[in-house]
């Protein structure tokens, strides 16, 4: 039954007085019989027409199916229910197809046991839902970005004294949402006293100046744990500038702090250690550029820090040795590689050697960040490394000049006996051709023939000698020398054999005295002398200097040179020979002293050769150093003498017999057979009567077997018993007996020990018959 409009607090009069309003009104009987929507209703669903039941199945289908269930859900259980109930239903206009959401307002009302309705207000809160999703999706990111940032935020509304806090800034403060914020709750967290009073001026002068400020201070949490509250503020003001709120951010930088006072104690501690190293070490930035640098490295550069960082020391890198840093810049500046580097530096005038080191430094997000960097000085490793190879190649050298030395003084044994067997057979063949009576025809060919075998023999011995003396084999007289005087002679015996165009300057004192050959010492200088001239031919001037100095050298100065690894320290004469030539390259100054090595076409290669072997015989040592285009040194380091002593008077020989007028017993000792033969040959034509024996132990025989002894020649150098084993054991029977050594190299050591025994004699092979004659009774005749 349809209520009546005239039956007091019917629903109708409901309806009236709310679409009055302007607003949707709606009742429905729950028992289902009857229902009224207002035309507002309606329009909110997109529908006209009859606002009664009839409408109730389009209502329904624009409501979202899941929000109607739990709307008729809502109305039977308001039934029950004396409170007001609301819903939000989402609709699809029927007119329309929009999308909205509808509010519905309602109240049950009972009329009569039994009997009751639901009635209410709908209206259109679409924007609004809308917005207040949006507000809650902002607050809801606000609330996520304060949660990832660790920052929170926070009002305080001056005049009401009402305080609000974030989600985050309760966290932060480590204080229960369940209380309520306040500014006291803020003060209470700082440390001590001080820290509040600073606090509170802070914010005083905020309200009072209109500026933002920013404070850190020491925070304690009701947990008891200790923080670093970092808070930052800003004051809002009315349009008088009065202040009305005061808004603002917290954050807990304890970790920021913890890891910055980490950092300063590792940036301390590390420059404690960059400071205290022997090396150099230095930092970059990503870009290559210097920031620091220990006080060892700019030590060494001679720079202060902000010379430098500012690139300065680059000018301080040597030449020849820029082109590293230039290849090394090419690579992209944020290149991560660790360097390994060497490179030298001239710092007023001192070459100094550094190798450097460097690992990449990351920053906190893991990239590049610059290079931390290390620097040796190599200097000292360089020199010795110099040195070491220096020696090494010195002994190499020295090796391979004695095991060539050993060579060729063996082969100069050898042909100096065979030459004895050449030379002493012609000659006493001459001697023969000329004694006997011969034809006219015959004698004049027979002579010239043994003089060409003769020429041809001295030729070949003075190729042995300078073999020997490259071995250092060679005879020596050993005199006092003053190389001074025989260095000044040089222009006059050179003579014409250095052109005017070029300077001749020597520079000789006196008192340079050396033990030596006098005659060889000085053949060495001129030679020396002659390779200048000649390293100057195509030159149209250029200089000859030669000097005579004294100088002390130590062990490891005389290492350096070539022979100097046997030579003591000491006093030394060095005899300086440099030019201004073309120079010398240094395949070819390492061969310099090789024997039959040559640059000249007409040389044989044994000047200098021979010149090293004389060097050795005299326990002196040589340099040589050139470049290409300045010149050659060579330096000539011979033992000075500090001390003459009187030379013995020179013992005068006798004259030699013609052929068969000499007598006596001589005992001849010689291995080689071609040489002994013509020995004996010369010695029983001089008229004397010899025993022959091929080495020592059948000399030691017939010595025996005979007492009335003359002499003896004895081969010094002999397989088994060499020569002066064997007159040590014939002396122990005849003291006195005169002795003639024979050999095919100088034993100077030999004949050092035995000059102070009387009536011994050397004679160096290859020799004539006449020499050995003349030697013997020389040897003989001594007293």
């Amino acid at each position: 039954m349809q209520p009546t409009d005239t039956e007091s607090g019917s629903p109708q009069s409901f309806v009236e007085a709310f679409e009055g309003l302007s607003t949707g009104v709606w009742w429905v009987s729950l028992d289902g019989s009857d229902a009224h929507f207002s035309p507002d209703f309606l329009a909110c669903f997109g529908l006209d027409g009859p606002g009664d039941l009839r409408l109730l199945p389009q209502l329904r289908a624009c409501v979202h199916s899941a929000d109607l269930e739990r709307a008729e859900v809502l109305v039977r259980e308001a039934a029950d229910r004396t409170d007001c109930y609301t819903i939000h239903l989402r609709i699809e206009r029927a007119n329309d197809g929009a999308e909205r959401t509808i509010q519905l307002r309602g109240h049950t009302l009972k009329r009569a046991p039994g009997l009751a309705l639901s009635f209410g207000t709908a209206s259109d809160v679409t924007e609004s839902v809308e917005l207040f999703g949006a507000l809650n999706r902002t607050r809801s990111q606000l609330e996520s970005a304060e949660r990832i940032g660790g920052t929170g935020s926070w009002s305080w509304e001056i005049r009401s004294g009402n305080v609000s806090w974030s989600a985050e800034t309760y966290r932060i403060l480590g204080v229960s949402p369940a209380l309520p914020p306040t500014f006291e709750l803020v003060l209470e967290s700082a440390v001590d006293d001080e820290h509040r009073a600073r606090f509170l001026k802070i914010v005083q002068a905020a309200l009072e100046e209109d500026a933002p400020y920013e404070f850190e201070l020491p925070a304690k949490r009701p947990d008891g744990s200790r923080i670093v509250l970092q808070t930052r503020g800003a004051v809002e003001r009315d349009v008088a500038g009065a202040p009305i709120r005061m808004v603002g951010t917290m954050r807990d930088v304890t970790h920021l702090r913890e890891a910055e006072r980490e950092l300063q104690e590792r940036e301390a501690r590390f420059r404690v250690l960059a400071e205290s190293s022997p090396n150099g070490v230095f930092l970059t930035n990503k870009a290559g550029q210097t920031t620091y640098a220990n006080d060892r490295l700019l030590e060494w550069f001679a720079l202060d820090l902000e010379a430098f960082t500012s690139g300065q020391w680059d000018s301080r890198v040597h030449p020849d040795d820029r082109h590293i840093l230039t290849d090394l810049r090419r690579e992209p500046s944020s290149r991560s590689e660790a360097f390994d580097y060497a490179y030298r530096i001239v710092v007023d005038g001192t070459t100094r050697w550094l190798r450097v080191r460097t690992e990449p430094l990351l920053g906190t997000d893991g990239e590049f960040a610059g290079h931390v960097g290390s620097v040796q000085d190599t200097t000292a490793e360089r020199r010795a490394a110099e040195e070491r190879a220096l020696l090494q190649g010195q002994l190499q050298q020295a090796q391979r000049l004695e095991s060539v030395g050993l060579l060729a003084g063996g082969i100069a044994h050898d042909f100096n006996n065979l030459l004895v067997g050449i030379m002493a057979n012609a000659s006493y063949a001459s001697e023969l051709a000329n004694e006997t009576t011969l034809t006219d025809l015959v004698k004049p060919d027979l002579s010239a023939a043994l003089a060409d075998i003769e020429r041809a023999a001295d030729r070949a011995a003075a190729l042995i000698k300078q073999l020997l003396k490259y071995a250092g084999r060679a005879p020596v007289e050993r005199k006092p020398v003053d190389v001074g005087a025989i260095s000044r002679e040089l222009p006059a015996l050179l003579g014409a054999r250095v052109p005017a165009r070029l300077a001749f300057i020597v520079d000789a004192p006196n008192g340079m005295t050396v033990r030596g050959d006098r005659t060889e010492l000085q053949q060495v200088i001129m030679n020396f002398v002659t390779n200048a001239v000649d390293a100057m031919e195509l030159q149209p001037s250029g200089v000859i200097a030669v000097s005579v100095t004294r100088e002390t050298l130590t062990v490891a100065e005389l290492a350096a040179l070539v022979l100097g690894t046997d030579c003591k320290a000491g006093d030394y004469v060095v005899v300086t020979v440099k030019d201004t030539g073309a120079g010398m390259p240094p395949e070819v100054l390492s061969r310099m002293f090789d024997p039959f090595f040559s640059t000249k076409g007409t040389g044989r290669g044994l000047g200098l050769a021979s010149a090293l072997g004389l060097v050795s015989s005299h326990q002196g040592a040589i340099a040589a150093s050139s470049q290409l285009g300045v010149g050659t040194e060579v330096r000539l380091v011979l033992p000075l003498l500090e001390a003459t002593t009187p030379s013995e008077p020179e013992h005068v020989g006798v004259a030699v017999p013609a052929l068969g007028n000499a007598s006596g017993n001589i005992l001849l000792v010689d291995d080689d057979d071609a040489a002994r033969r013509a020995a004996l040959r010369a010695l029983r034509g001089a008229g004397f009567r010899v025993v022959e024996a091929s080495n020592g132990t059948e000399a030691l025989s017939y010595f025996e077997s005979e007492s009335d002894w003359s002499g003896a020649v004895i081969d010094l150098s002999m397989p088994g018993m060499n020569g002066e084993e064997c007159v040590a054991t014939l002396r122990r029977r005849i003291r006195t007996l005169p002795v003639l050594f024979v050999s095919g190299f100088a034993e100077q050591d030999l004949a050092d020990r035995l000059q102070g025994m009387h009536r011994i004699r050397f004679l160096t092979k290859p020799y004539r018959a006449r020499d050995l004659v003349a030697a013997l009774i020389d040897t003989i005749a001594m007293p």
